[in-house]
């Protein structure tokens, strides 16, 4: 990082060390002072595509959802084949609650970039928020199939199994969400609702502790463990 800041102390119209800059902050994420570096970049450059993403994305991490729609859309018009900002783009949609224009800028970055584990998982995520639950195991198990270690993935997958009341299935796959990232209170309170529709409710109650261990104000948990049979919960 302080080569960037070397090299922008020398000559600051650098615009490729202006971005690297603003990556390099995001990735710690100091998101208001990458975009400075990004417009810097942005005032020499004003047709960077990949500056533009990366701005995009440092603005939708600061919650700016419409400027960050805004940015992708300039990468493309100029690159109508960037599947990062396709995939970029369908998050910040998706954030909107605008999943039917999500979806296919999910598909596009499928098409552009075959493998692309993330954008599989994403266009999950879209297809399970609208209850399309066959196509969301579709997506995610081909993200998992693409990146095996992919902890929400499987989180995901799991809350879909459950959905559909494949509950042997859901708690297979929050275990391996749990083996994979064992500090994910989401995974721990979503595997003690699984264990408690089996009835296993001393099990479920170990994960609800874990949950409320990990995220204190995590009220879900807090609220289940009220139902747990007072014979378990000594």
């Amino acid at each position: 990082m302080e080569n960037y800041r070397k090299s922008i102390e020398i000559e600051p119209n650098y615009e490729d060390a202006q971005n690297n800059l603003g990556y390099a902050l995001a990735s710690q994420r100091k998101y208001l002072e990458a975009i400075e570096h990004y417009n810097a970049a942005l005032r020499v450059k004003p047709n960077h595509t990949e500056v533009h993403n990366n701005l995009g994305n440092a603005l939708a991490e600061i919650g700016h959802t419409e400027e960050a729609i805004a940015h992708y859309l300039i990468v493309l018009n100029q690159k109508p084949d960037h599947a990062d900002a396709h995939n970029n783009l369908g998050i910040a949609l998706a954030m909107e609650g605008k999943l039917p224009e999500a979806i296919p800028h999910f598909q596009h970055a499928i098409r552009y970039k075959p493998g692309y584990a993330s954008a599989h998982s994403n266009l999950g995520n879209a297809f399970a928020a609208q209850n399309r639950f066959d196509e969301a195991i579709k997506e995610y198990q081909e993200c998992l199939r693409l990146k095996g270690d992919d902890a929400q993935a499987h989180n995901n997958l799991a809350n879909v199994f459950a959905a559909q009341g494949r509950i042997d299935e859901a708690i297979a796959h929050y275990t391996e969400a749990l083996r994979l990232n064992a500090d994910n209170p989401e995974a721990h309170y979503n595997l003690g609702l699984a264990l408690a529709r089996q009835g296993k409710a001393e099990e479920a109650r170990k994960h609800y502790n874990e949950a409320l261990r990990l995220k204190p104000d995590y009220a879900e948990p807090r609220r289940q463990l009220k139902s747990v049979p007072a014979e378990q919960n000594r």
